[in-house]
């Protein structure tokens, strides 16, 4: 080919390749601004349609709430009743606001026989706690503000080899309070000024704090077991126990507990454990709190590869925690705490804590085998942090 025309092909070429994508673009710009076809304008307004008709009945949801609870709702609460009350009724007419008041108002009936079973009973608040000097005044006023629920209420502590100020401020809040008792090893001596533990017990498992090691789980069922055998030998009589773990920082609500109360009776329950759920700052959302007690119904109780309780954990943080914001109705299941759960005394009276040596498993799961244990999705408890 001539040299002196590959210059002008080339510059032709370059030139059609241009038009082309302009034509391109053009054609783009002229489908996107096209008016919506039929199927499109309608799907487009159902969408509209349903984000309004969500906010409007999330606001609706708010305001029965707050007149039939007398507070404001929590997201969680709110997210278990809108999923309810949607899938109850999938009309965006009068019917489903409808359901929102008739929805809350059995809620708020269950929660009132809660209430009331409660005035007729005592109980026993317990748990374990260990260098959490700081959050002793956020106990003694949660402690103090809850007393008139009850006939009759203790809270029972175990404290062991704090090295800042625990035991210290707990004999303080024991003198302020004869209804708050101190333990440490020795179920028969109460508010002991100081309790240092031996041998294994002695050892600082901060470092494994959290973990599913045999030898922090050891300490933990022998801890357990104090305030079990102090119960036992001196409240068998009373009516429940609710066993906390003193090391959180968060809350829960009182119309939660009243319910988880009334579901105790109502399905004839022995154990109910806490929605615990924990935020998670780098996600901006909550996650299941206590995955290493949480077995779901049918399945073991322990792991014995570390990658199995890894993957379980992943499972409960996704799966469980979504299906305890988005469904009210009780979950069945082997074991669970969620940070804290509740007991009725007669279970309570003839049961103990225990680990395994070569077994990854919670020492929950021996307290709470062979019970009928749920939990109950309105019995929230929102924690912030855990320790």
């Amino acid at each position: 080919m001539n040299e002196s025309l590959l210059f002008p092909i080339l510059l032709i070429m370059v030139g059609i390749y241009v038009a082309l994508c302009v034509l391109a673009t053009c054609v783009m710009c002229c489908r996107k601004n096209q008016p919506l076809n039929r199927e499109d304008y309608q799907q487009h307004e159902e969408d509209v349609l349903n984000t309004e008709v969500k906010r409007n009945l999330e606001m609706y949801i708010e305001d029965v709430f707050t007149k039939y609870l007398g507070r404001n709702i929590d997201s969680i609460s709110k997210q278990l009743l809108l999923h309810d009350i949607q899938n109850k009724n999938k009309l965006q007419t009068d019917p489903l606001y409808s359901a929102v008041e008739e929805t809350i108002k059995v809620y708020q009936q269950q929660v009132e026989s809660g209430k009331e079973r409660l005035k007729k009973q005592r109980w026993i608040i317990t748990g374990l706690i260990r260098n959490h000097e700081l959050h002793l005044p956020l106990i003694q006023s949660w402690f103090s503000s809850i007393q008139s629920f009850f006939e009759d209420v203790r809270m029972v502590i175990v404290e062991n080899d704090s090295s800042d100020g625990t035991r210290h401020g707990l004999l303080e809040m024991a003198k302020k309070d004869e209804r708050i008792i101190i333990l440490c090893d020795n179920i028969f001596v109460q508010n002991q000024t100081e309790c240092l533990l031996n041998g294994t017990l002695s050892i600082d498992t901060s470092s494994i704090h959290r973990t599913p090691a045999s030898l922090r789980i050891y300490k933990m069922s022998y801890l357990r077991n104090i305030y079990v055998r102090f119960i036992q030998e001196n409240y068998k009589d009373w009516d429940h126990v609710m066993v906390i773990d003193f090391d959180l920082q968060g809350f829960f609500f009182e119309d939660g507990f009243c319910h988880a109360v009334h579901l105790m009776y109502d399905q004839q329950i022995d154990i109910v454990s806490g929605n615990g759920l924990l935020w998670n700052q780098s996600m901006g959302e909550y996650h299941y709190y206590d995955s290493f007690a949480f077995i779901e119904k049918g399945f073991p109780t322990f792991w014995t590869l570390m990658i199995e309780k890894q993957l379980h954990d992943d499972y409960v943080h996704d799966h469980v925690t979504k299906r305890l914001i988005t469904k009210r109705q009780p979950l069945q299941v082997e074991t669970a705490f969620g940070g804290f759960s509740i007991y009725k005394m007669n279970w309570f009276q003839n049961h103990s804590y225990s680990f395994s040596p070569d077994k990854l498993q919670c020492e929950h799961s021996f307290f709470h085998k062979d019970a009928k244990i749920v939990i109950d999705p309105h019995f929230i408890f929102l924690i912030d942090s855990n320790g």
